[in-house]
Parts: structure tokens; sequence; C-alpha cells
């Protein structure tokens, strides 16, 4: 029997853009949770769903900085609906019902303790209306589309630790899991993985750096061209300018170009 989960059990994944998804990893989610609804959320949901941050996630979309549209999408329907959004590029081991114990949101470090660059992850899962998702949402909605940087700094890890850092959002709103958690090793430590007494719940396969998303139903040994992938670029961009008209964010370049 699994753990009473505080938050709507809607499990998702995000995934965007044009490289094929990693199936064999994102089916591990719903076969471990048979009893959460799951939806993927993909390119139609990127063009077609009212989002407040619509013109920074049109701007990154035009640059192909799928990591921050996704970062985006992700405080947005988190907010909105609530439930587990999990990573594409991970494997489930264990329910994550039991971690689930308050309408909170939960996300997870990045790296060990002992790093330096320490960060936290993007919010993997949150009650509806979560009064620190809906901060950082509105932090995100101060910002030009041309004073977008990296995700990692923008959007993503780096930009998180700072709102956590600035705002120190309590226990009630908030908790922070152990790296070990959802990422058992690090990408530059393969081999070295946590032996200690915790359960680990997920694998995280860093599917960037392996180059997994280049891959035909990721992963795999079957390349994807690249005169495929960026036609499929292509595509969606123009499904974006349908929809929206043309680029807005390119304003300033000069400055753009200084803080990417």
């Amino acid at each position: 029997m699994t753990a009473p989960v505080a938050i709507p059990k809607r499990l998702g994944h995000i995934w965007i853009g044009p490289k094929p998804a990693p199936k064999l990893w994102m089916d591990s989610w719903p076969k471990v949770h048979p009893d959460w609804s799951y939806t993927v959320y993909g390119n139609d949901t990127l063009i077609g769903y009212p989002f407040r941050l619509r013109r920074l996630i049109n701007e990154y979309a035009w640059r192909g900085a799928w990591a921050g549209v996704q970062d985006m999408m992700r405080y947005e329907l988190l907010y909105r609906y609530g439930g587990f959004m999990a990573d594409a590029d991970a494997i489930s081991l264990h329910a994550v019902d039991e971690l689930l114990d308050q309408p909170r949101a939960y996300t997870v470090y990045d790296r060990p303790e002992t790093d330096k660059f320490r960060g936290v992850c993007p919010f993997l899962a949150c009650e509806p209306g979560n009064p620190f998702v809906g901060a950082v949402i509105d932090t995100l909605a101060t910002l030009e589309p041309w004073e977008l940087r990296k995700p990692e700094v923008s959007t993503g890890n780096r930009f998180l630790m700072r709102m956590i850092k600035e705002r120190t959002p309590g226990p009630e709103v908030l908790r922070i899991f152990p790296t070990h958690f959802f990422i058992p090793w690090q990408k530059s430590a393969p081999n070295v993985w946590y032996d200690g007494p915790d359960k680990v719940y997920a694998e995280q396969k860093w599917g960037t750096s392996t180059f997994a998303y280049n891959r035909q139903n990721g992963p795999s040994d079957e390349l994807v061209p690249a005169a495929e992938i960026q036609a499929r670029h292509a595509g969606i961009l123009d499904r974006l300018a349908g929809a929206f008209g043309d680029r807005q964010g390119a304003d300033q370049p000069t400055t753009a170009a200084r803080l990417t």
C-alpha cells in the first residue's frame, strides 16, 4: 500500500523541442506509479497553453534554449495543477508517494553538500497555488526577453538557488531533498554511486551530457541526422510564429549577447 500523498497525484513529463524523447527512461515513471495520472506536455502544450511567461518562453524557443523553456513551463504547470513533474532523463526506481507528506513545494539539491557550486534543481512537485512557486513566476514575469541569459542562470538551478537564499521559504512552503534521493551519481564521477542507508528514488542519467536526446527513441544507438533535427526545429518555430507573430525578444541584441 502506498503512503498518503498531500498533493494531487498528477505525474508529468515535459518534452519539447525537435529531438526524440527518451521514452525508455520516461516510461519508467508511470510503471512505478500506476495509481497516478500521467501526462506528457509536448510541443502542442508549448504552443497552445496560455502561459503567463509567454514572451520569455518564446524567446528561449527561438534561441533553441529548450532547458529554459522547460523550466518556465514546469513552474506554471505545477503552479496551476500541482503534482510531480519528473525529469525526462531520469529513471524511476521507487514510488515518491512517501516523500510528499505535506502540501508544499519540493526540489532536490543538484550536487553534494561539499560542492561549492551546489544549487537546486527546478521544482519537482507542489500543490496547486504554492506561494513560493508563485513568487518564482512573479519574479520571472518582471524580465524582458532580451534580459534572459543562459537558462541555468536566468530560470534554472542558479536562479532558483538565488530565490531561495533571498526569500528563505520555510519548511511549510518548500522542502529540498538530499542530492542522492534523485541523483545518486554525478556526471563528473559516473562510477561513484551513493552507498549510504537512504532509499534512492530515481537515477539521473544526464541526457544532455550523454547526447541521449540526439538518438531515435532515445536512448539508443541510432543517431537522428542533424538535418532532421534542424527541420523539426524550424517547424516548431514556424508554429510559434503562426500563433504569436515574429520574434519579439531581440530588441536589444547587443545587451542580450553580452548577458548570454
